[in-house]
């Protein structure tokens, strides 16, 4: 997209609501040198990765 319209603001406002809902966002920028499905899903895998590490229990919060 255009440089300079908010896309960055405003994923990271959903980032952070989801967060507060209890989700673990990640976000995650594409290139033209690094743009397939395969790059997408091993990217998104090392950030939950790192996300997740010392997590010992997911609690499901429309089960608790």
């Amino acid at each position: 997209g255009l440089r300079g319209i908010g896309k960055s603001v405003l994923m990271k406002a959903l980032a952070q609501t989801a967060s507060h809902a209890g989700w673990l966002p990640v976000i995650r920028e594409l290139s033209k040198r690094s743009n397939t499905e395969i790059e997408l899903i091993n990217g998104l895998l090392a950030d939950l990765a790192l996300k997740i590490k010392g997590v010992t229990k997911i609690e499901d919060p429309v089960l608790s």
